[in-house]
């Protein structure tokens, strides 16, 4: 009950503190995020799955339990349960709603003083997005031996692909290809040093942000690059460095399920948070702290 307590009283230190020198107040965007599991939370019309009018329904009750953001999780077309394997980043899964109820969940939650975080999957799509669908089917097109060619098929740039097996690679059926896929053969990692796979993730960036999301929770910042802790912190730059650039106040948030060193290394990014998960658990430095 006391971890119970300690835990509540961290996550309600939120809002604004004040500076020692000139005592002006700074506002530190700690906030009080409740995080929904979209499909699990509310169900609005019976049909056995929540989704985004459930949450609307909720939001009195989730303002009176006194947060001021929500973190949805993935909220695009997936045919997994999590939706963490997009199949389309610029729409929103039907069995949640609707564009136009996502748009209104933002209007209400923005009328509440609720700020809203969207999940953004970027380590990986899913192998029915329809950029690995391209390249699969231009690698299944293409005569053995050859090399393939990105001006014939811009998409194939988009993943990483390799002619050899290598470690956390799976096989492209009826090809002799092989593609990087750390997580699951069925979520396929984008190449994320493809200068044309980070001008979609700012148009994606910004079709949400124009959307009124206040920010973005990114998914996985620790695989981005496997192994490679300078490399993932470079890249998280880029991508608080993008976001700033539509909206100055977007506010990024990653989930880095590493060990606290590499957390802290990650923070020189400039990403405004990173998870702690070290901190928390039945084994976390809070618990640790208690017992001792």
């Amino acid at each position: 009950k006391l971890l119970c307590i300690l835990l509540c009283v961290l996550l309600c230190l939120s809002g604004c503190r004040a500076d020692r020198a000139s005592g002006k107040a700074i506002d530190d965007k700690y906030r009080t995020t409740y995080e929904i599991f979209v499909g699990s939370f509310c169900d609005s019309n019976g049909d056995g799955t929540g989704d985004l009018n459930g949450i609307r329904s909720k939001l009195d009750y989730i303002a009176d339990l006194g947060f001021d953001a929500v973190w949805l999780t993935p909220v695009h077309p997936s045919s997994s349960y999590h939706k963490y394997d997009v199949d389309d980043y610029y729409a929103i899964d039907p069995a949640f709603g609707t564009m136009e109820d996502y748009e209104a969940l933002l209007k209400e939650c923005h009328d509440r003083g609720i700020k809203v975080y969207l999940d953004l999957v970027l380590n990986h799509t899913s192998d029915e997005h329809e950029w690995f669908r391209a390249a699969s089917d231009y690698l299944h097109e293409l005569p053995a031996g050859w090399e393939p060619d990105p001006s014939y098929c811009r998409y194939f740039d988009y993943y990483n692909f390799s002619r050899q097996a290598q470690d956390g690679y799976a096989y492209l059926e009826g090809t002799e290809w092989f593609y990087e896929a750390g997580f699951w053969s069925e979520m396929p990692d984008l190449n994320l040093s493809s200068e044309a796979v980070k001008a979609e993730i700012r148009d994606i960036m910004a079709f949400w942000l124009g959307k009124g999301v206040d920010g973005f929770r990114l998914d996985a910042v620790t695989s981005y690059y496997a192994n490679d802790t300078n490399a993932n912190t470079e890249f998280l730059r880029y991508l608080k460095e993008t976001a700033r650039s539509i909206d100055p106040d977007c506010y990024i948030v990653g989930e880095a399920w590493t060990d606290s060193d590499t957390i802290s290394a990650l923070y020189a990014s400039g990403v405004d948070s990173l998870f702690d998960f070290p901190f928390a658990g039945q084994g976390g430095s809070i618990a640790k702290t208690l017992d001792g």
